[in-house]
């Protein structure tokens, strides 16, 4: 626009400027923009290349291939595009994975699981139960109170089972 005003309307770069509202450097500085596409195009490869690097090192990787170009030019550069690093996965590890293979409830009374569960009363006290649950209806066949100072006041899962009259299948 300001090159316009300048021809056609024969005036001087300043005025031209100064009606348009912006500093004469900007008017003045031209992009490098095939420079700017190689640069970005060399940035895009190392961070495909390396994708855990962050601009510093993308910045430093470019220095050694004989680039020259700031550092904060390689981060402006990196916002733009909108790269980021991307962060390390961890390993996700499965929780309570047991050494036999699970087994998946048939039939009532097939699959019981176990567990227990802490509490605290308001004064205090702490309270431990153990509950035992059929995996196939998911019916709470047992709650059984331990003992705070550790033993366990409860029947055995086979006197549990035969006081109800029910039988107990044996896993293999």
């Amino acid at each position: 626009m300001t090159d316009y005003l300048v021809s056609d309307y024969d005036v001087s770069e300043r005025r031209a400027c100064r009606v348009i509202g912006i500093a004469r450097s900007t008017h003045r500085s031209r992009p490098h923009q095939a420079t700017r596409t190689a640069l970005t195009d060399e940035m895009y490869q190392l961070s495909y290349r390396y994708p855990r690097f962050g601009y510093r090192k993308i910045h430093t990787l470019l220095v050694s291939a004989g680039w020259q170009v700031s550092r904060e030019t390689v981060r402006l550069i990196r916002k733009r595009e909108g790269w980021q690093v991307q962060k390390k996965q961890k390993k996700k590890r499965l929780l309570g994975q047991s050494t036999t293979s699970l087994q998946k409830a048939l039939y009532p009374n097939h699959v019981w699981s176990y567990d227990f569960v802490h509490d605290q009363t308001a004064d205090g006290r702490t309270l431990k139960h153990l509950t035992v649950v059929d995996e196939f209806t998911h019916e709470g066949l047992m709650i059984n109170e331990v003992r705070p100072h550790g033993s366990i006041n409860m029947m055995t899962p086979r006197a549990f089972a035969a006081l109800h009259r029910q039988p107990v299948k044996r896993v293999a």
